[in-house]
């Protein structure tokens, strides 16, 4: 299973974060941006259950302002199984990755 792990970078709840993807099973994928905020916490929680990680950095340089939707829809094309968004508010990119996930038919699970 491939699952797109989406967050604020005001997320702080890594409990809550540990809760939903130890959901996931073994031997799952977890496609995530490379990022401040919550991706500082995936790949940390991801070890700890012995998930496999695919990282997905911004390229600011490349795309300017559209990077991150740019990356987002990188991930969303690398193929999931399931998205898992962590919103703050109104996160502009967190909500954008759920939004090209679910265009892609993609599961997304939205926890607040």
């Amino acid at each position: 299973m491939r699952v797109i792990v989406a967050g604020s970078i005001e997320w702080i709840d890594i409990d809550k974060m540990r809760d939903e993807l130890v959901k996931l099973p073994t031997g799952a994928t977890i496609i995530c941006g490379a990022v401040s905020g919550s991706s500082n916490f995936v790949p940390k929680i991801a070890e700890e259950l012995r998930l496999d990680v695919e990282t997905y950095p911004t390229e600011t340089e490349l795309y300017g302002s559209r990077a991150e939707m740019v990356r987002n829809q990188k991930m969303v094309d690398a193929g999931a199984d399931l998205c898992v968004a962590f919103p703050v508010g109104k996160c502009r990119e967190t909500w954008d990755c759920i939004k090209r996930a679910r265009g892609a038919h993609i599961e997304t699970v939205v926890v607040r």
